[in-house]
């Protein structure tokens, strides 16, 4: 549990980094099993494994991607459902804590959404999105937390690590430029003169550590000039209790309401 002093923190700043929580031996079994799906894409693929033995993450990964990205998309799925990964975003004190900072008895009941291992090869731009808030990928005026640590290897600025803008959750949902096709939004962007009101920090972070945010806190990644794959863990837990809760996914795959009716509610003139 946290200390006063961290809550304190957390409901100032809209973010904190638990330091040394996740073991070594839950990041070992995590970058195993996955090393097992690197291995099985590039059977169907017909890669060699002989060319990859000290560099399956990256070199394998990539050479994959050039053959077929469905089997990119088919590790990407499967690697969230994979019992390492699922003892990770299951944790206890995940539980406990995101509880605690939404003010609420350790044991009640969490919605987890998109909990998922996002990968993101050097200079690849595709899924590098700009200054944001999460609120808009489900409900707007609903309450959850985010989480986001590094997987396989630490995250640096080199390699595009997380930015935020510490106290920004406090102008509540922001409004934000789109860019939308067929009702799917493809980016939802903060005014950047709203984000220059506050100071930006980008997160350096070693594995083990472990970053939980306000939905509402402005954050983006950084561009990956490395030339090897960043790997992170991104996840929600909802608050099931807030009155205007309801099941994300079933927005999504119903379509009741698209992310743009719920934008333009908010700032319905």
């Amino acid at each position: 549990m946290l200390s006063s002093e961290s809550i304190k923190f957390f409901h100032e700043n809209g973010y904190i980094i638990l330091e040394n929580f996740l073991s070594q031996s839950e990041l070992l079994d995590f970058k195993m099993q996955y090393e097992e799906l690197i291995i099985a894409a590039c059977h169907k693929a017909k890669l060699s494994l002989s060319n990859y033995v000290k560099n399956m993450f990256d070199h394998a990964m990539m050479d994959i991607e050039k053959i077929d990205h469905d089997l990119i998309a088919e590790i990407y799925d499967t690697s969230s459902m994979m019992p390492a990964f699922l003892r990770i975003v299951s944790k206890k004190e995940i539980e406990s804590i995101i509880n605690q900072l939404l003010e609420q008895p350790e044991n009640s009941a969490l919605y987890c959404f998109t909990n998922r291992c996002r990968i993101d090869p050097p200079t690849d731009e595709r899924r590098t999105y700009g200054w944001h808030q999460e609120v808009f990928h489900t409900i707007p005026k609903s309450k959850f937390l985010q989480t986001w640590c590094p997987l396989i290897r630490d995250t640096t600025k080199e390699n595009g690590t997380i930015w935020l803008c510490p106290k920004s959750h406090k102008t509540g949902v922001a409004k934000q430029d789109w860019i939308e096709s067929d009702d799917r939004v493809l980016q939802i962007d903060v005014d950047e003169k709203l984000v220059q009101q506050f100071q930006p920090i980008q997160l350096e972070m070693k594995l083990g550590q472990f970053l939980i945010f306000d939905s509402r806190l402005f954050h983006k990644s950084g561009v990956n000039t490395s030339n090897k794959i960043r790997y992170s863990l991104v996840g929600m837990y909802h608050k099931t209790k807030h009155p205007t809760f309801y099941a994300p996914k079933q927005v999504f795959n119903y379509r009741k309401k698209s992310p743009k009716q719920y934008f333009d509610e908010v700032f319905d003139d």
